[in-house]
């Protein structure tokens, strides 16, 4: 006994798959997209984050010299050494102040409420 089987694609068919298609070609490509923004969302927030590093590290960098530049005036027993290192020590502080009230307000403003 010999069995056939036999298929036949209505247009109607073919249409209504073309129509699906269409609907995932459209799905994959807003999910293409989100994805495209979340990758520059990520690069960006890297981006703020290396900077952050970068400027706590050069506070640490910035007092070290303080440091080591106080260490000499006192080794030379220099009033006017003193009075620099004094002086760089108060811009320091104001520089430092400035720069955190800047990263708490960006911080802030860029945190979701919870």
């Amino acid at each position: 006994m010999e069995q056939h089987i036999h298929i036949h694609i209505h247009n109607d068919d073919q249409h209504q798959i073309i129509l699906k298609l269409n609907s995932i070609m459209g799905t994959l490509k807003d999910i293409q997209d989100q994805n495209t923004a979340l990758i520059a969302a990520v690069a960006e927030e890297d981006t703020v984050i290396d900077s952050a590093v970068t400027l706590i590290n050069g506070f640490a960098t910035t007092l070290q010299a303080i440091k080591d530049q106080l260490a000499a005036a006192i080794a030379s027993n220099d009033p006017v050494a003193m009075g620099a290192v004094a002086d760089s020590l108060s811009n320091t502080i104001t520089d430092v102040t400035a720069r955190k009230d800047a990263l708490a307000a960006a911080v802030s403003a860029n945190t979701p409420s919870a």
